[in-house]
């Protein structure tokens, strides 16, 4: 294995890297063509396996049934291999996660990880192994078995030298080190020859941070991230039969430059299949998608919009209800998205017995989510890395006898002549106090609440609509929430 992934490098990366230091701007030959047709329809299911295959009661029954559990307008499956940073099957290369269940399985020569991939397969889902680029949970605990040998063992891998476990991004492995990429590498190679699956997603999202140096010096570096990439994809082509590479990235181009990630390039070369613009443990509703596009244009492939767990909240996260999960969607859907990729679903089980799964069919069709209740948060910068993700506009002070304007999307399928809402609400916390204005309409307070506003449902827009909060007292509120409910009879 060592040497196979050495040989990659020579043929791919050497030659690759010189070209790309020299200019990224110049043609290249792909070192892989596109094995579909543009744009296809999917709906994603990603799944982080911790819930399953760290559980005490891991069986390869239990296995068969968090696979036949997922509802069939899925399309499209994909399992995420490292549990932090040890692996959920048996990998030659690096330890398996140490819980019991699983260890004890493996021992007796089962690979419940393996299982689950044939078992989703048969069920006719389009299958990958989406692998976290950088997993660093638990590095303020750097005892924790669950971390590897090779982190531990290599403070000076890492995005900033030096052991500073206090703070997890900072302890991220630095793929500018050739070190770093032929361990990575190594593992991805493994899973593509262990494993019959329809492709491998890069997930450049988990953790968001790759390269040292300040934000100049990554953009320099990202010529390193590019050379992984057709490393991975020169080995998704060697098999007998190709396997798609996918990768999960920002959702802008500022965000793509922010991180390295050199996606035109990556695209232009003919590297990925199809990209899945995502938020760092949040949930946009509106996406630059139109802009992702046009940047991609020259070799068009399909654009996913991914939806987080939840959406974000000031002091404590705001888990998705089935309200606001459906007004995600819509609102992607409408900007343009081939499709809604849901991130780690299973993990409801944290909160409660079961993912509510009866939630995802509708996800599956545009027109499957019209005329139901709707919920269009502003967003607040709980988790969001500055620079990668779009910025958020909560929360928001607003000074003493004064007023401010936020802006809220509201997909044109919302508020369609057809099926209009018959109720719309906008909902501030704190809400004692202020004053509401919709596109300069001055609203009424619902009786009986501090922070609730009825809004003329003939004053809602299809896309930016001003919400204008006024302060009339001396103190400077801090605004935290602003949602828009809609309702359809």
């Amino acid at each position: 294995m060592v040497a196979k992934v050495a040989g990659f490098w020579r043929a791919v990366g050497a030659s690759l890297a010189a070209a790309a230091l020299a200019s990224c701007a110049h043609d290249g030959g792909r070192v892989g063509e596109a094995q579909e047709p543009p744009m296809p329809q999917r709906f994603l299911l990603n799944n982080d396996g911790t819930n399953l295959f760290w559980r005490d009661d891991l069986s390869m029954e239990l296995v068969a049934q968090h696979v036949d559990e997922c509802p069939g307008e899925v399309t499209t499956y994909l399992l995420c291999p490292n549990g932090i940073q040890t692996m959920m099957y048996p990998s030659a290369l690096e330890a398996v996660s140490p819980h019991e269940a699983l260890r004890r399985l493996v021992d007796a020569g089962e690979d419940p990880f393996g299982a689950f991939l044939a078992r989703a397969k048969q069920r006719g889902f389009e299958t990958f192994v989406t692998f976290r680029m950088n997993e660093v949970h638990c590095v303020d605990t750097p005892a924790d078995p669950r971390l590897s040998a090779f982190w531990r063992e290599h403070p000076e891998y890492r995005v900033e030298r030096g052991n500073r476990p206090g703070d997890w991004m900072s302890q991220a492995l630095d793929y500018s080190l050739a070190p770093v990429r032929e361990y990575v590498l190594g593992l991805l190679v493994e899973i593509v020859e262990r494993y019959d699956v329809d492709g491998i997603e890069l997930d450049w999202m988990r953790f968001p941070r790759h390269l040292s140096g300040d934000a100049e010096e990554v953009w320099a570096k990202r010529v390193y991230l590019t050379e992984f990439v057709a490393a991975v994809r020169e080995a998704a082509q060697a098999g007998a039969r190709p396997l798609r590479v996918a990768v999960r990235i920002p959702t802008s181009l500022a965000g793509w430059r922010k991180l390295g990630v050199d996606v035109e390039e990556w695209n232009r070369r003919g590297l990925i299949d199809f990209i899945t613009l995502a938020a760092f443990l949040s949930s946009d509703f509106w996406m630059p998608i139109d802009e992702v596009r046009a940047a991609l244009s020259d070799r068009p492939v399909p654009i996913y919009a991914c939806i987080e767990f939840g959406f974000g909240g000031w002091g404590e996260q705001r888990s998705h209800t089935e309200r606001s999960i459906r007004s995600a969607a819509m609102g992607l859907y409408d900007c343009g998205a081939d499709g809604v990729y849901v991130f780690n679903f299973p993990c409801w089980r944290e909160y409660q017995a079961d993912p509510p799964y009866h939630w995802l069919p509708q996800l599956s069709d545009p027109d499957l989510l019209k005329g139901r209740p709707l919920l269009f948060p502003l967003i607040t910068s709980l988790h969001r890395v500055a620079g990668v993700d779009l910025p958020a506009p909560l929360p928001a002070e607003i000074a003493g006898n004064a007023a401010r304007t936020f802006s809220l999307e509201v997909p044109a399928t919302a508020v369609a002549p057809g099926k209009p809402p018959t109720r719309a609400r906008l909902r501030i916390a704190p809400g004692a106090g202020l004053d509401a204005a919709w596109n300069v309409r001055s609203l009424a307070r619902l009786e009986g609440s501090e922070g609730m506003f009825a809004v003329p449902v003939h004053v809602l827009r299809a896309g930016a609509n001003g919400i204008t909060l006024a302060n009339p007292s001396p103190r400077p509120v801090q605004v935290t929430q602003i949602d828009l409910e809609l309702d359809y009879n």
